[in-house]
């Protein structure tokens, strides 16, 4: 496979362009041309180089070839909206607002929300709470009283102090680290009035896979391997509590509504309970994270297995909220942000390639939705995982997060696309240890790496290459890796780390099968009212076509334009 970048010929004109069946084009958009010669062999992408707004005619020579033609239109812009681009050819409009092929709700059996609104948004920014406190003559927080089977211990759930009764159920230690896990007393298997309670077998099943003796076979390792530990010191000792080397897992019902009816919370950190009571007074003064008890004890039949479907997707669960953990540590408190946290689509999507980097670890799917044993793309038809409901919905906004199950596909088929291209485990490495906030972390992780040239806006365009390609192992795609086949394997510390192939045509979501893709201009209009900050577009120019095809296409600076010809030889 080949990648080009098109040299861009611009001439101003003293007439307007008008384009078959639109409005006239804006007489601020400069007319410029742009060539590509397609070499005949396999699948070839070209970059086109724009700086600004313009009305592009760009002939892309086949020859004698017979291929399939797509446009990928990026906005680049990371935080502002773009004008839709508009392909003069297309002189029937499409006026129809087209309606998404699924619901949230219908997508509720596939993965719940991990975290929760208000929380995330708590996680982001807790400056006002440090620097409240002083280190001299401050008291020693009260000691933890863990023991297994009680007295029972009243934890506060929310800022309001409101509590829930809970037992220790489990108490484990690798030597150095110790987890305790605690469940709800109105949770338990004696007791407990939910329709499925926990069971001490279930509890000793999440306590083996969180923690266990001997280095680097728990999902502590695993995950500490990649973005580094979890809590330790740092310079707020009058408003954060020390470290002792402890973690609490709290099992409760969530919602308080047993078994939940459509989309629902699986889990969440809050960075509330770090802090000293003096300085939040809502705090359980303990590095600690929440699960929700009812889907965790949630059988796929009539007995429950650690197997079954959920008990598995909470399992996966540790690892994304233990993410969460270890990057409000690694990014508001070590690198002197004062309390300032990652953007919300950055932590999230850093907790979603967790979940995937450690699949075949926790023999979980995870948000790939292939079985974590197989390497491969696997099978057409497949409805399970995060990437369904991104096919559905693969040009919406990356950086824009509204806590929807949208946002958590979209960071996740990001993500997932970059540690399979850029690096791995050192890219999200650097990533979470940096102490930049935003999306320019990603320039600073590659630079770092030796990824000259490579920015958030290539990647993006890159990104939007490698959907359209991602059912092509066979051939040379670097940078386009979504599939080889086989895993993407990164080793870090001693462990590998393995990460499965993905086939976006596998994907079915509704009606919806393989990834969205428009036929109509303006390409988008229908389902945005604008295009969407730092995302994608994909357009089907025409499939077995022949000879040169021509296309004036008007976009405003900041959109970006690839083309994408996949061979029919």
């Amino acid at each position: 496979m080949r990648i080009s970048h098109c040299i861009l010929i611009i001439t101003i004109v003293v007439s307007l362009f008008t384009f078959t069946g639109c409005p006239e084009a804006d007489p601020g958009f400069i007319d410029s041309s742009a060539q590509s010669t397609y070499s005949g062999i396999g699948d070839e992408v070209f970059h086109i180089n724009t700086s600004t707004d313009v009305n592009l005619t760009h002939t892309l020579h086949l020859g004698a070839s017979i291929a399939d033609v797509y446009y990928v239109f990026t906005n680049t812009k990371p935080y502002s909206h773009a004008d839709h681009p508009v392909i003069s050819s297309k002189s029937s409009v499409n006026k129809t607002r087209e309606s998404l092929t699924g619901t949230q709700s219908e997508y509720s059996g596939l993965g719940g929300r991990k975290g929760k609104p208000e929380i995330s948004a708590y996680n982001k920014d807790v400056s006002d709470f440090l620097g409240t406190g002083t280190a001299k003559g401050i008291s020693p927080e009260e000691p933890q009283k863990d023991t297994v089977g009680g007295p029972s211990v009243s934890f506060k759930y929310d800022l309001d102090s409101h509590t829930i009764q809970a037992t220790c159920r489990a108490i484990v230690t690798d030597g150095i680290k110790t987890l305790n896990i605690y469940v709800a007393d109105d949770s338990w298997e004696t007791g407990g009035t939910k329709t499925y309670n926990v069971t001490q077998t279930m509890v000793n099943e999440m306590a083996a896979r969180f923690l266990q003796s001997d280095p680097d076979n728990d999902i502590y390792d695993w995950v500490t391997g990649i973005y580094g530990p979890e809590w330790g010191s740092h310079p707020y000792p009058g408003d954060l509590i020390a470290a002792n080397n402890t973690i609490t897992i709290l099992l409760f019902d969530i919602e308080g509504d047993d078994v939940p009816r459509g989309p629902f919370f699986m889990g969440y950190f809050w960075a509330k309970d770090n802090f000293r009571t003096a300085s939040v007074p809502g705090s359980n003064e303990r590095i600690m994270f929440y699960i929700d008890s009812v889907m965790y004890a949630y059988p796929d039949g009539g007995t429950w297995n650690i197997t079954d479907y959920w008990p598995m997707e909470m399992i996966s669960t540790l690892a994304h909220e233990f993410q969460h953990m270890i990057h409000f540590y690694q990014k508001a408190i070590l690198p002197g942000n004062r309390g300032y946290n990652s953007e919300t689509w950055l932590n999230e999507m850093c907790s979603m390639v967790a979940e995937d980097f450690v699949s075949d670890k926790i023999l979980t799917d995870g948000p790939r939705g292939v079985p974590y044993d197989e390497p491969s793309a696997g099978s057409p038809g497949n409805t399970n995982g995060r990437l369904p409901l991104f096919n559905n919905i693969n040009d919406y906004s990356l950086t824009s997060w509204n806590d929807s199950l949208y946002n958590y596909s979209t960071v996740y088929a990001f993500g997932g696309y970059m540690a399979r291209n850029f690096g791995g485990v050192e890219l999200f490495r650097e990533i979470v240890q940096s102490g930049l906030l935003n999306y320019q972390v990603i320039n600073e992780a590659l630079l770092s790496l030796g990824y000259t040239g490579e920015d958030f806006s290539s990647l993006l365009t890159k990104w939007g290459a490698a959907i359209l390609l991602s059912d092509n192992y066979s051939q040379d795609l670097r940078y386009y890796k979504y599939n080889t086949n086989a895993y993407a394997t990164t080793i870090s510390s001693g462990i590998n780390y393995n990460l499965g192939s993905i086939n976006l045509y596998n994907y079915n979501y509704s009606t919806q099968r393989g990834p969205y893709i428009y036929t109509s201009s303006p390409v988008g209009f229908g389902r945005h009212d604008s295009f969407e900050s730092a995302s994608n577009r994909l357009y089907r120019v025409g499939e077995g076509l022949t000879g040169d095809v021509v296309e004036t296409i008007q976009m405003e600076q900041g959109v970006k334009l690839t083309v994408v010809v996949k061979s029919r030889s």
